[in-house]
């Protein structure tokens, strides 16, 4: 184990351990959704299945990791770093999620319904996966019943912002 005064010499405060913390679980979520895309690369509908699905695969795989992931979520409701940190986390996801979805716009000719943009679709679409993944750990057993779920809204949610041009 760690001796108590190194642990404190290198995280000085509990925000600080934790912090780090969060960084190797998203770093390790990060690595499970681009290696989901890239299995589905050749296919844009089967990268996004693929990228819906990785972040329910992870917490299967990885049920501590996401617990901690959840309560990550907690604190940045009220702690500006971890707010911050959150922003940062999710705005690089939805960055990816617009390369997806435009990906998916040209390979299928669809053009956007008025008043939606690729970036307000990636938001909504981050939406789903993050309330699905939260309700993977919490109040399910069956991740894979949860992703099938979380995809099944977000095809709902393309059919209705996505018309064929």
């Amino acid at each position: 184990g760690l001796h108590q005064p190194l642990m404190g010499y290198y995280f000085p405060t509990s925000d600080a351990l934790f912090s780090t913390i969060v960084t190797l679980l998203i770093e390790d979520l990060r690595k499970a959704s681009v290696e989901a895309i890239e299995r589905g690369s050749r296919d844009p509908k089967k990268a996004l299945q693929e990228y819906i699905r990785a972040p329910m695969q992870w917490s299967k795989e990885r049920p501590e990791y996401a617990s901690l992931l959840t309560f990550f979520y907690y604190l940045a409701s009220h702690r500006s770093m971890f707010k911050e940190m959150n922003n940062l986390i999710r705005k690089t996801g939805r960055e990816r999620l617009v390369l997806l979805l435009y990906r998916y716009q040209e390979a299928y000719s669809f053009r956007l319904k008025r008043g939606w943009t690729i970036e307000a679709l990636a938001t909504a679409v981050q939406t789903q996966i993050t309330g699905a993944a939260i309700h993977a750990v919490t109040e399910t057993s069956n991740p894979d019943e949860t992703a099938a779920l979380c995809q099944a809204t977000i095809h709902a949610l393309l059919d209705s912002t996505f018309v064929k041009q």
